[in-house]
């Protein structure tokens, strides 16, 4: 009997009880195993790309822009809006940086063409009315337009640049001939000469000396001008937003104020 009642019992203990899954536990495990892993497929932010306006610490590139709330969208941020029917109204755009810049401040329309008579961006409604006689194109297809003309405004800005090195080491040397030419007529000269012609050459080298350091800082402040604007020209060649990319080459296209050392 008492053989019986403890074999019964441990009979008892070694059964597993039928445990039930949580299936609430378990949705809410793989929608977030799940957004970890759109998040690590995600592309961060490279040179030219549009970052996410909601993500913090590290941003992701986004993937679409809303014209009515400014913001620039990430995959994962993205969701929300296209998934909760009252965010569905937001117009979505492919991504645009500078957001508050990509609508007609006239007609609260997206800036989506071109006027190449009047070189603007232009919506719709300004193509029917004040645009309606110039010819008007994508946004893109100005873009690579501008995309050639910027490549070689950037080789003849890195032209200039080499052109003011090269005059400055002219000036150098041409001081340096003159202080040459200077010590020695005043070596040759005679006993009665010396003292003037010390005096006067003296002066001349000197006069020589200002004048080269005044047109030699003049070119050194024009190589800085002219650095700061081959950069703008190459960080511009690499942005994807045709809309910033011809709101900004409008300031770019002139060429700077400076010498011509030809």
């Amino acid at each position: 009997m008492t053989k019986s009642i403890t074999n019964a019992l441990f009979a008892t203990s070694s059964t597993r009880p039928d445990l039930q899954v949580n299936n609430l536990i378990s949705e809410m495990v793989a929608q977030f195993r799940g957004s970890i892993q759109v998040k690590e497929q995600q592309p961060c932010v490279e040179p030219g790309d549009v970052p996410c306006d909601v993500c913090t610490g590290t941003q992701l590139k986004a993937v679409k822009s809303c014209l009515m709330c400014l913001t620039a969208y990430c995959h994962t941020h993205l969701e929300p809006l296209q998934r909760v029917t009252g965010l569905k109204r937001n117009l979505l755009v492919d991504p645009m940086d500078h957001l508050e810049d990509g609508m007609c401040k006239k007609h609260n329309k997206v800036l989506k063409l071109f006027c190449q008579t009047d070189q603007v961006c232009v919506c719709q409604v300004c193509r029917k009315m004040d645009h309606k006689s110039h010819p008007v194109v994508p946004l893109k297809e100005e873009h690579e337009v501008k995309i050639a003309q910027l490549g070689k405004m950037a080789s003849e800005v890195q032209q200039m640049i080499q052109e003011r090195q090269r005059k400055i080491q002219e000036i150098k040397d041409k001081v340096e001939v003159f202080k040459a030419d200077a010590d020695r007529e005043i070596a040759e000269g005679t006993e009665l000469l010396t003292a003037l012609m010390s005096y006067n050459v003296a002066e001349e080298l000197n006069s020589t000396k200002k004048q080269a350091e005044g047109l030699i800082k003049e070119l050194k402040q024009e190589i800085v001008d002219l650095t700061n604007r081959r950069s703008a020209v190459r960080q511009l060649l690499h942005t994807k937003d045709h809309l910033h990319f011809l709101q900004t080459f409008r300031f770019l296209k002139n060429p700077p104020h400076a010498r011509d050392y030809m």
